[in-house]
């Protein structure tokens, strides 16, 4: 039976064993990890945690609905038995009348996938050595790394979480919300606590000023490029490119993924496929059951 449990309610060292033998462990599936970009969340558990499924909830007017978070690009179910997406799918429907939710790459195949929208990540396995790597770079992006290297760009393994943030909030374009760079700094803190992070920026070799910085998280098989901006120097400097090189050089010959979390727009994707990642496809909901007029005070 598929229960609905509240956060007090549930388990969280029986739910991290489960996320951990899972099809698919995703650190966004980790407790401690929902926490931080969600602290209220919610769960559906089959049986006694034999696949959870994470409900990152709001409320608004009184309605409770289901509200994907910002830093989280997939959730869904995780199984240690077979996957059964479909069950949970239709749970989702009967217990919310409202929300946005994303799957992850494991339950894409199930029903679950029904009047949805596919979303993409972009992969790069890591396990050749970086000379074959390197080989699969696009002739674009061999010649931004030249370019940008010629610059004369330090590479800083140990930047503060600070400047960081302070960079992002500087270059970021979209309309990010304080409470989503709080839900940032969470996530990098507790990863950084937990030897699961790093912050890695590359500085203009004549004054240290600091031109470009990722933050990547590490997952059971994968580092996730979860946030990355750059100066305006930055980006005429084309330093990101050197910045993921470098990563790429580090951790070639080893048998992880890049996860660069993919993009709808063309020319973010461009610069992921450039470093011979591959596009997979995971699922992304919408729905609003809510009744006429009603549904309107909280749009989707």
């Amino acid at each position: 039976m598929i229960y609905y449990l509240k956060h007090k309610d549930i388990d969280k060292v029986k739910w991290d064993e489960c996320i951990a033998h899972s099809q698919l462990p995703l650190v966004y599936a980790e407790s401690w990890y929902l926490d931080c970009v969600s602290p209220h969340w919610n769960a559906f558990v089959l049986d006694d945690y034999l696949s959870v499924m994470p409900l990152p909830v709001n409320s608004k007017f009184g309605i409770t609905f289901l509200a994907h978070p910002f830093y989280c690009q997939q959730l869904g179910v995780f199984s240690k038995v077979k996957d059964d997406s479909e069950s949970f799918y239709n749970k989702i429907k009967k217990t919310f009348p409202f929300g946005w939710y994303s799957f992850n790459e494991s339950n894409c195949n199930s029903s679950s996938c029904i009047n949805s929208e596919s979303k993409v990540t972009c992969l790069l396995s890591l396990n050749k050595s970086y000379e074959m790597l390197s080989k699969s770079f696009s002739q674009n992006t061999r010649r931004n790394i030249k370019k940008a290297y010629s610059f004369e760009v330090q590479i800083d393994e140990n930047v503060d979480i600070n400047e960081f943030i302070e960079l992002t909030k500087k270059n970021t374009k979209a309309d990010i919300k304080s409470k989503h760079y709080e839900s940032l700094r969470n996530v990098i803190t507790n990863a950084k606590e937990r030897g699961r992070g790093l912050i890695l920026g590359a500085r203009d070799n004549n004054n240290g000023e600091l031109l470009a910085a990722a933050f990547w998280l590490n997952s059971p098989d994968r580092w996730i490029f979860l946030s990355a901006n750059s100066s305006e120097k930055g980006s005429k400097n084309l330093t990101m490119f050197a910045l993921v090189n470098y990563f790429i050089h580090k951790h070639a010959d080893t048998n992880v993924l890049i996860d660069f979390e993919g993009s709808m727009i063309e020319g973010i994707a461009r610069f992921y496929l450039g470093f011979g990642a591959e596009k997979h496809y995971f699922s992304h909901i919408k729905f609003n059951n809510i009744p006429f007029p009603f549904k309107y005070l909280l749009p989707l």
